[in-house]
């Protein structure tokens, strides 16, 4: 289903996912004689006058909480900000689930379509074990943000991600690795 269109640039949806807390955000950069568009809010979720003047233009900003899809028919200069879903804390004496890996890129988009997908959040660990890790949020293959790493569970170690998830208190593991440029290590439990 097609939202919008803006002259060079669609917006579309695909499908429903249930995250709210993860978002891309994708900033287009419009020269300040552009007539600026009307964006309509709907399954893609952002102010219908999102807009903001930076110097001598304007800028329309997008946030999807959804997965989703961004197409244009030309390059476009756009400002990327994607936060992967955060990791599920461990079961008993468990570590905390690491922060979604996070990237805020400005680059030429080249003309085409570019799946969106919004990372869920991890499960929580079962029985002694460890969480499940966040799910990575990307803007087509041009730019991924790793899921944070689960946190460690009584019996098993933290999983590594865009941060990685915290070690348990009860064996005082240490964390796992963060994803350089992404997130940190978890903390030791």
């Amino acid at each position: 289903m097609i939202l919008k269109t803006l002259g060079n640039l669609s917006l579309i949806t695909l499908n429903r996912s249930k995250s709210f807390f993860q978002l891309i955000v994708a900033t287009l950069i419009f020269s300040s004689s552009f007539l600026l568009p009307h964006i309509l809010a709907g399954d893609v979720s952002h102010d219908e006058n999102t807009y903001i003047y930076v110097e001598d233009h304007w800028e329309a900003v997008m946030v999807f909480t959804e997965n989703g899809v961004f197409e244009t028919s030309e390059d476009i200069e756009c400002r990327i900000l994607a936060v992967g879903g955060g990791g599920g804390s461990g079961s008993s004496n468990s570590g905390g689930g690491g922060g979604g890996g996070v990237q805020d890129v400005r680059i030429i988009v080249p003309a085409g379509v570019y799946p969106i997908t919004v990372g869920e959040g991890g499960i929580p660990g079962l029985s002694l074990g460890r969480g499940g890790n966040g799910g990575n949020s990307s803007f087509g293959n041009l730019v991924v943000s790793f899921g944070g790493g689960g946190g460690g569970g009584e019996i098993e170690l933290p999983a590594q991600g865009g941060s990685g998830g915290g070690g348990n208190g009860y064996n005082n593991f240490a964390g796992a690795p963060g994803t350089e440029g992404q997130g940190h290590a978890g903390g030791t439990g």
